[in-house]
C-alpha cells in the first residue's frame, strides 16, 4: 500500500500544477516516470472552485441554548438533537446550527448552537423555539427512523478499528456502568418511536433553557 507509485499530492490554494511540479522535481528519481518527463499540466488542471473562506468566527453573532434532559431515552435524544438541527438549518439558511446530545453518568443534556452572520443573538431564540414547536406538528415515523438508521451508520464507521471500538464502548460503559450499553443503545435507536421524540420535545419546553448570547465582534484593523 505504501508505495512511491502509489503517493497522491492534492495542492488546494493559489497555486498551479508547474509548480506543485517544480516542488516534487527532485524526487523524480525516486518516483520514476511522470515527474519532470511529463508536465503535469499536461495530466491535470485544477478542477476545484476555491470560494472566497468564510466570514472569521469572531465576527458571527452566536446563540447557545441548552436543555437539561431527564427521563428520557437516550436514544430518542440523540435522534431529536439531529432532527431539530435539520429544521434549524432550513429555516435560518445563512446561519451555521450544532445540535449535540450531553449525555455522562450525572445526565442528559441537548445544547443547540446557532452561528450567524447577520441575525442578533436575541432575535435567534424565537427560530429555535418555533422549530421544537414545528417538530412537534410534523414528527414522521419514517423521518425518525432514517435518522436512527444514519446515527446507527456513524457508530458503526467509528468504530470501524478495535482501537475505536474499545473508546466507544467505553464511553457507553462511562455513562450507565453497563458492559453492554453500546450495543443496547444502537439496538434501541431501531426503535425509537414518535411518542419517544414528543417526550422529549415536551421535556425540553418544561423549564427555561439555559442560554449564552455572543454578538459579533467587532475587528480594528489597521490599513
Amino acid at each position: 500500500m505504501y508505495r512511491p507509485e502509489r503517493i497522491s499530492v492534492v495542492a488546494i490554494g493559489g497555486v498551479s500544477a508547474s509548480e506543485v511540479e517544480n516542488a516534487f522535481r527532485d524526487m523524480g528519481s525516486l518516483l520514476g516516470t511522470g515527474v519532470g518527463e511529463v508536465p503535469l499540466d499536461d495530466l491535470a488542471v485544477d478542477t476545484a472552485v476555491v470560494t472566497p473562506g468564510a466570514v472569521p468566527q469572531a465576527t458571527r453573532n452566536w446563540l447557545g441554548v441548552g436543555y437539561s434532559l431527564s427521563n428520557v431515552e437516550p436514544a430518542a435524544v440523540s435522534i431529536t438533537a439531529r432532527l431539530l438541527q435539520r429544521s434549524l438549518q432550513r429555516s435560518l439558511r445563512t446561519a451555521q446550527v450544532t445540535a449535540d446530545h450531553w449525555w455522562t453518568h450525572h445526565g442528559q443534556a441537548m445544547s443547540l448552537v446557532v452561528a450567524s452572520p447577520t441575525a442578533r443573538p436575541a432575535s435567534l431564540v424565537a427560530p429555535v423555539t418555533a422549530a421544537i414547536q414545528q417538530l412537534q406538528d410534523a414528527l414522521d415515523q419514517e423521518q425518525i427512523r432514517g435518522v436512527a438508521t444514519e446515527i446507527q451508520r456513524e457508530m458503526l464507521f467509528a468504530s470501524r478499528t478495535p482501537e475505536r471500538m474499545a473508546e466507544m464502548i467505553g464511553q457507553f460503559v462511562d455513562r450507565d456502568r453497563d458492559p453492554n450499553a453500546a450495543q443496547q443503545f444502537y439496538a434501541r435507536l431501531a426503535r425509537v418511536n414518535e411518542r419517544e421524540i414528543r417526550r422529549v420535545l415536551t421535556a425540553m419546553t418544561a423549564s427555561p433553557p439555559q442560554q449564552v448570547q455572543v454578538p459579533a465582534q467587532v475587528l480594528n484593523v489597521r490599513r
